[in-house]
């Protein structure tokens, strides 16, 4: 449910304050943080010389889309991210990482009546996704 909201993004972003508020509260008793459901002590807290935050990071997103001519379109899709993993499997240095997606839509009428030409290219660099690179190239008739 996106909660009236334009989109799912809109609504985690004006869900935040809320979802730390909330985490807060679970830890205080009586005025109090209170970590010994988690199995941390006092002596322990105590101990502590640096705190990790997960979960969080940063992403950039673009994306371009067309149709040069009637027969041709096309899509571009390109990320980077940087990120500290999630709650169950943090990362204690931050990871990043690119990918890139191109597609394009050939109707070949003029060579053969129905001929669909389609190709995809992708790429992952990174230490989240590791290296990868594929592409994809398909014919179709269509009657």
């Amino acid at each position: 449910e996106k909660g009236g909201y334009e989109h799912f993004m809109m609504k985690e972003i004006h869900e935040q304050p809320k979802a730390v508020e909330d985490t807060i509260n679970s830890v205080v008793k009586d005025g109090r943080i209170d970590l010994s459901e988690i199995g941390l002590t006092d002596n322990d807290i105590k101990d502590v010389s640096q705190i990790y935050i997960v979960a969080c990071g940063s992403a950039w997103h673009v994306g371009v889309a067309g149709q040069p001519t009637k027969n041709l379109n096309y899509r571009l899709r390109a990320s980077w991210q940087e990120g500290l993993g999630t709650y169950d499997h943090p990362f204690f240095e931050s990871r990043t990482n690119m990918s890139l997606g191109i597609e394009a839509n050939y109707q070949c009428d003029k060579l053969y009546k129905g001929l669909n030409i389609k190709a995809a290219f992708g790429i992952d660099r990174g230490e989240l996704f590791g290296n990868n690179t594929g592409g994809t190239i398909s014919l179709r008739i269509e009657r």
